[in-house]
């Protein structure tokens, strides 16, 4: 299943997690992507610049057929509640998607590693 959505988020950033056990990092340290074990923080591109098509799929990325996607995280995501949300840095949802167990591989690709227009979360 692939859910999508065009978003100009404030800050420029989106949490990925478990929707109410996310531990947010503490701050991006100029990258585009960090993680704690419960939460992926992603860059966006600039809010002021218009909004960031972003993708959440439990499908093969390569499947779209994009070149100039990237893959800019990879890692295990905690999702005791089995979901994957993506929501604002104001907790307000974005897309979710069901994960089978508690524990979630995450790759997150993007099409520029400063300020992306496309961001696609792949969970599995």
């Amino acid at each position: 299943m692939i859910v999508e959505a065009k978003i100009s988020p404030k800050h420029s950033l989106l949490l990925v997690m478990d929707e109410d056990s996310g531990d947010v990092p503490e701050s991006m340290g100029g990258k585009l992507v960090v993680s704690t074990r419960s939460c992926v923080a992603v860059g966006t591109r600039s809010e002021t610049d218009g909004q960031t098509l972003v993708m959440l799929t439990d499908e093969n990325v390569r499947a779209w057929e994009d070149p100039n996607l990237e893959r800019v995280f990879s890692g295990v995501l905690a999702t005791p509640n089995k979901e994957v949300h993506i929501c604002t840095v104001h907790l307000e949802p974005v897309l979710k998607l069901s994960v089978p167990g508690t524990e979630t591989d995450v790759e997150v690709w993007a099409n520029d590693r400063n300020e992306p227009t496309r961001l696609c979360v792949s969970v599995k």
